[in-house]
Order: structure tokens, then C-alpha cells, then sequence
């Protein structure tokens, strides 16, 4: 996901709240890998809050264009190339379906 969300953001003609939305999901999962790797590093109060406003701008702008072809477009990209996804093994429900139990 945050491959597809670098290549969008480094499309030159991408809507510009579509590449609000991307750019905010490469950031946020580059901080939350640093948060997850770095057990020294700590976040002041300005730090977190301003990472907080850049993902709301993400989701105000996000409202605007969900219903873009470009924004549709930019979900599918998000599953990851459509060979790879052809080739996945189908997850099983996760739960089995029941039977009735026999009739004597």
C-alpha cells in the first residue's frame, strides 16, 4: 500500500487532494514504522499533534474526491498489482459454514 501510494504521489498530474490522501499514508507509515523501531525516539506534543492534523487533512480531503474515478482508481492500485492478487490463495470464511445435524 504505501508503494502504490508513492507512485501516486509522485504522479505529476494527480488531483491535488488525491495526493493529500497519498502522501499522508506514505508519511503516517513511515512514522508509525519509526514509532514501531525506534523505542528511543520520543514524540513532543507538537510533533504528534501535527502529525494527527496532516492525517485529518487526508480524510477532509479524501471526502471530497472518494467518488473520482482518479480516487477509485488509487484504491484498486492499493491491493497491489492484479497478477500477484490472481495468483493469492483465496483466504477460507472464517467460519466454516454449519450443517444441519442429521434427522433419524
Amino acid at each position: 500500500m504505501k508503494t502504490a501510494s508513492e507512485a501516486k504521489v509522485s504522479q505529476i498530474t494527480m488531483p491535488s487532494h488525491l495526493r493529500t490522501v497519498a502522501n499522508a499514508f506514505v508519511q503516517a507509515q513511515q512514522r508509525r514504522n519509526d514509532a514501531d523501531d525506534n523505542l528511543a525516539k520520543e514524540w513532543t506534543p507538537v510533533e504528534a499533534n501535527t502529525h494527527i492534523a496532516s492525517v485529518k487533512e487526508a480524510f477532509d480531503s479524501w471526502n471530497i474526491v472518494r467518488e473520482e474515478a482518479d480516487a477509485q482508481a488509487y484504491l484498486v492500485s492499493l491491493l497491489g498489482p492484479k497478477e500477484r492478487r490472481a495468483n493469492e490463495p483465496k483466504t477460507p470464511n472464517a467460519r466454516p459454514e454449519r450443517k444441519p445435524p442429521p434427522t433419524v
